[in-house]
């Protein structure tokens, strides 16, 4: 999904109206964002966490440490997308 979203936003991008440093936190916080998702996904399938997808875990669990990181990248990653789609938004307004 993240790949559409990004696709999206590469098409709209041009009528995006942001002062130059708003323009460049929102393009820099998307691709962490997406980027971070993906990292963040790959890791959770990789120590088995559950916190954050408890039904595709299938009743594995990870130590509290584990599932704390995956928590709080999915978290991080959550706001990064959050703010970013909102500067682009409001960019769009006008």
């Amino acid at each position: 999904m993240n790949g559409i979203f990004l696709l999206a936003l590469g098409g709209c991008w041009e009528h995006v109206r942001l002062s130059t440093g708003l323009e460049r936190a929102a393009f820099i916080s998307l691709l962490a964002g997406t980027y971070g998702n993906w990292a963040t996904t790959t890791l959770a399938a990789v120590l088995g966490t559950a916190a954050m997808s408890p039904i595709t875990a299938a009743n594995h669990a990870a130590p509290a440490w584990q599932e704390l990181l995956v928590t709080s990248g999915f978290v991080s990653v959550g706001v990064l997308m959050l703010a970013s789609t909102g500067l682009v938004l409001w960019g769009l307004r006008r």
